[in-house]
Order: structure tokens, then C-alpha cells, then sequence
């Protein structure tokens, strides 16, 4: 793991987990875990005024059920030679600065 954020999805906790940067085959591949810190159990989850559930979901709308993981990846043209660290972007999750590339 190269870095990690505490966030909010929807007021539940979660974890980022920034896993790995790698350039390699013409592409640069990001790696990263979404854990859901959210220690509720199944029959106390959180509920909206309109009595709707409040989940915690992963960038694609993937349900994480609490204490659970899931991985995600992106893919892109890879980096120029010579870029040795980027900055990582994870929607909701913010900015991990001056990651280190992996070649």
C-alpha cells in the first residue's frame, strides 16, 4: 500500500487504500481498495428521512457491506519517461500527492 485516506460515504466511514501505480506495456495502471469501516450490523443500518438505507458504495456503485473490501482499478496511456510521481485523484476520496510510479 502506498498511501490511505479516512472518508465518508454518505456519513458511513470508510477507508481508500491507494494500492499500487505501475507504468508498464504502454499503460499506466492505479490500484486501489475501498474498505467500509462502518461497524453496524446488517439489521441497524442507517436510514434517510424517507426511510431509505444509507450504504456505503464503491466509486462504481458497488455495495461494500460493512468491515468488507473492494478493489478498483483505472487504466491510461502510460506516463512519459522521466515521471518518476503523479498525483492520484479518486473521486470522493481527494487528492494522494506525489505518489510514487512503479516501473
Amino acid at each position: 500500500m502506498l498511501a490511505s485516506k479516512s472518508v465518508n460515504f454518505s456519513e458511513i466511514p470508510a477507508t481508500i487504500m491507494l494500492n499500487q501505480v505501475i507504468v508498464g506495456d504502454g499503460v499506466t495502471s492505479i490500484t486501489w481498495t475501498l474498505r467500509n469501516d462502518d461497524d453496524a450490523k446488517a439489521g441497524e443500518r442507517p436510514r434517510d428521512s424517507e426511510g431509505r438505507c444509507v450504504c456505503t458504495y464503491a466509486p462504481s456503485s458497488v455495495f461494500v457491506r460493512p468491515g468488507a473490501s473492494q478493489s478498483f482499478d483505472a487504466v491510461f496511456k502510460a506516463l512519459p519517461d522521466g515521471v518518476t510521481t503523479i498525483d492520484v485523484v479518486i473521486p470522493r476520496a481527494g487528492t494522494f500527492r506525489e505518489v510514487q510510479v512503479q516501473r
